[in-house]
C-alpha cells in the first residue's frame, strides 16, 4: 500500500514542492502508472481521520470510507500527482 506514497514523495523531492501536511496517501502503482486498491481501505481511511488527516488520496476503485475525511480519487499516477498539488 506504500507504492503511491513513495512515488509522490519522489515527485515532491524532484519538484521541491511539499505534499499537503493534512493528506494521507495509499495505493499500489502498476507498471503502466495505473493505481490499484489495497486491502483494508476503509480501515486505512478511518485511521487517517483518527490521526487528524483531513483528506486521503487513494485509487479510484477503492471503497468508500466512513465520511470522517475527504477522499480524493485518482485512476493513474499522473492524476494523483495533480490532485496532490505537485504540478501546477
Amino acid at each position: 500500500g506504500l507504492d503511491l506514497g513513495v512515488c509522490l514523495a519522489v515527485v515532491s523531492a524532484i519538484t521541491d514542492r511539499p505534499l499537503p501536511a493534512d493528506m494521507a496517501v495509499f495505493g499500489e502503482v502498476g507498471l503502466g502508472g495505473e493505481l490499484r486498491q489495497v486491502a483494508h481501505a476503509v480501515r486505512r481511511i478511518t485511521e487517517a481521520g483518527r490521526l487528524g488527516f483531513g483528506k486521503v488520496l487513494l485509487p479510484m476503485n477503492s471503497p468508500e470510507g466512513d465520511g470522517s475525511v475527504r477522499t480524493l480519487r485518482a485512476g493513474t499516477l499522473a492524476e494523483a500527482i495533480t490532485l496532490a498539488g505537485l504540478l501546477r
